[in-house]
């Protein structure tokens, strides 16, 4: 028997059973977080979107636009002079983590715009590309 992903039974619940489902059956399920059930529920994104993003002024976070997407990969320019630094509104050369020029890392999150750059040194900056 195939299995299906069904409407939540509860929030945080889904039955893999085709319908009518046998008592055995009914015992059969379980738990997805939250967070998964909305990507399950909206299926797959054709979209594909790239960019670059840039500081101008060193200690000032830039936001990354506002697109809904499932995960991005973030890559350090290669022209870069100094660090950057990836965090949440509140980043910092402090507390932000630092991409590779070398190296994409890929980070699963709902909307681009959750993201901040800042950098050591201005014009510095990353380039994404997301789905």
């Amino acid at each position: 028997m195939p299995m299906e992903i069904r409407q939540p039974l509860r929030e945080g619940q889904f039955s893999h059973l085709e319908d009518p489902p046998t008592p055995r059956q009914k015992d059969l399920q379980w738990t997805i977080p939250l967070g998964i059930q909305q990507v399950l529920q909206e299926g797959p994104s054709a979209a594909v979107a790239s960019g670059r993003i840039t500081v101008t002024t060193p200690g000032t976070r830039v936001q990354f636009p506002n697109r809904r997407i499932r995960r991005v990969q973030i890559k350090a320019l290669s022209a870069n002079v100094g660090a950057v630094f990836i965090g949440g509104s509140d980043v910092t050369s402090a507390n932000g983590w630092e991409p590779s020029m070398t190296t994409s890392t890929e980070i699963w999150i709902d909307n681009l715009n959750r993201l901040y750059l800042d950098a050591a040194t201005a014009a510095d900056g990353v380039q994404w590309l997301a789905v």
